[in-house]
């Protein structure tokens, strides 16, 4: 009798998971998953912003380097494109470059402006600028 009565026991023991047990831990296991999948989706389009933004400051700096490297007399007061075409501008959408070039008066300097203003992927404006002074340095 004693034999019969430890294999009901064992029986009603009931090991293992239940099924609201296992169900629990899928939910969570499943909401974690998704945390996951958000951090990296953000992550990615983060990177994708970091990535146009460096790009256009690298073309802000390269257009500003030809211009340091132009004569003193061939920057003319007033407002262009940009000189260069970099290839890698093609990869920013509706990208435009402008310098804008005015003299200070009495001091043999020009404050030259640049500018590089594009749409990102989410539709907003983005824009990288640099200003700075080129002096005359004579003959």
């Amino acid at each position: 009798m004693k034999a019969r009565q430890s294999i009901l026991e064992r029986a009603n023991a009931r090991e293992g998971f239940s099924l609201i047990e296992i169900t629990t831990a899928l939910f969570v296991l499943i909401v974690g998953l998704f945390g996951v999948f958000q951090l990296f989706h953000f992550g990615i389009g983060k990177m994708r912003v970091i990535d146009e933004s460096s790009i256009a400051q690298q073309a802000v700096q390269n257009e500003l380097e030809v211009l340091r490297a132009l004569p003193f007399t061939q920057l003319q007061d007033g407002e262009r494109d940009f000189v260069t075409q970099d290839p890698a501008l093609q990869s920013l959408v509706q990208a435009t470059g402008a310098i804008n070039v005015t003299s200070a008066e009495n001091s043999g300097l020009k404050r030259v402006d640049i500018a590089l203003r594009w749409v990102t992927q989410n539709g907003r404006v983005a824009e990288r600028s640099v200003t700075t002074l080129i002096g005359d340095k004579g003959p």
